[in-house]
């Protein structure tokens, strides 16, 4: 399958421009994208708005050039993965601590569910499990986009079709990715997440009650200009028996690493918002 015309450009640019260039060309439209509609801002201001104290604007304007600088390396990063042949070839050095967890998990022989936010480089993190050898099969609203990038241990699959292949993966002991920073399914239930209500993360809850699966909550990190995967603790069944538990775990969990890297996430959406949200969650029912 060729990859979509976006995809081919970035990869002719990470073949034909030297990384410097590529940077300079990149960073100003990263830029923009921290910043579009205002909504980084807004996201950033409620972040540093729960810790009690006034926002300092020194503190969030160094945050939203921080999110620029990362998501202008995540840019660059993904111009380097999509030359032809090349997604199996970090094109950065990269930790991943979180494997003897995994490991750990699948001894139980019930797969893992990945929880996962828009939070640093996400195709660096998925990369990086499939060129361990990890199974790893991608849930994304439209896998289809991704799936040129398919090797032999990563599967895209998109949300409309993914119960069967999720279910039969986690069956298999494998691993699992969907978001945990939105809801995928609509319901009518809120949550709250840094003091206000949104709707929760209920695509990881649902289907690792489903399977009777692990769930694993992991985040992208770019510190000292290197790239890890780690995991937060593992939400167990035994632990978490509900629906509502195992989202209630996901969201203390994305408020701690938010709060510890908030330059780090970046939702496509204001999940605050609800109105925007049920829209959203209105056009996501049509495909499930």
């Amino acid at each position: 399958m060729k990859p979509p015309l976006l995809f081919r450009l970035l990869g002719r640019a990470g073949q034909s421009l030297p990384e410097p260039v590529l940077r300079a060309v990149l960073r100003p439209v990263a830029g923009r994208l921290a910043r579009v509609a205002g909504r980084q801002r807004r996201v950033l201001t409620r972040v540093l708005g729960h810790r009690g104290a006034a926002v300092d604007a020194r503190e969030l304007q160094a945050l939203l050039a921080a999110t620029a600088t990362l998501y202008g390396e995540t840019l660059v990063n993904l111009c380097l993965l999509c030359r032809p042949g090349s997604f199996m070839t970090p094109p950065r050095p990269i930790d991943l601590p979180l494997l003897p967890i995994i490991a750990r998990l699948r001894e139980r022989r019930k797969g893992v569910v990945l929880a996962i936010a828009h939070f640093g480089d996400l195709f660096m993190a998925v990369s990086a499990l499939a060129r361990q050898g990890l199974p790893v099969t991608a849930i994304f609203v439209d896998g289809g986009r991704y799936r040129w990038v398919e090797v032999e241990k990563l599967r895209f699959v998109s949300l409309g079709a993914a119960a069967v292949p999720a279910t039969r993966a986690l069956a298999a002991n494998e691993l699992v990715m969907t978001y945990d920073d939105l809801p995928l399914f609509p319901e009518a239930r809120t949550s709250n997440l840094f003091g206000a209500p949104v709707f929760p993360p209920n695509g990881a809850a649902r289907l690792a009650l489903a399977a009777g699966a692990p769930v694993l909550p992991i985040y992208s990190i770019l510190e000292n200009g290197r790239h890890r995967v780690e995991a937060d603790a593992p939400i167990l069944p035994e632990e978490a028996s509900t629906q509502e538990a195992v989202e209630e775990r996901l969201l203390r969990s994305l408020e701690k690493y938010i709060d510890r890297y908030p330059s780090h996430w970046m939702p496509f959406h204001d999940v605050w918002d609800l109105d925007v949200m049920r829209g959203r969650h209105r056009r996501l029912g049509n495909l499930v």
